[in-house]
């Protein structure tokens, strides 16, 4: 019984730490700042949020995302929302001057 509880806590933490969602993105308009990705569980609603300092218009933001979820993706002033999946490697370009039509993903 011992081994059975010793084993599914190392395969809880095996994927936990294998579950790392980067977001990296290009930002026009913005020299420096910060971006942020939050997230509010369903259930808890306890909000989760992960920031990265934008540095020569460039950021990224390394997130712990369990399961696929909705998300919000905040720079500087704007914001909108993503779907973020584990694993997930997504590239963001942006202009802050024209935010929602310039959003682009890759």
């Amino acid at each position: 019984m011992r081994r059975i509880i010793v084993l599914l806590v190392a395969l809880g933490l095996f994927q936990i730490s294998n579950a790392e969602t980067v977001l990296s993105g290009t930002v026009k308009g913005l020299k420096s700042g910060e971006a942020e990705v939050s997230y509010r569980h369903p259930v808890t609603f306890k909000t989760y949020s992960w920031r990265a300092e934008i540095q020569k218009g460039k950021f990224t933001v390394e997130a712990d995302i369990t399961k696929a979820t909705f998300a919000k993706l905040v720079i500087g002033d704007e914001s909108t929302s993503i779907y973020l999946m584990p694993d997930q490697k997504l590239s963001v370009s942006v202009n802050t001057k024209e935010f929602d039509e310039s959003l682009e993903y890759s």
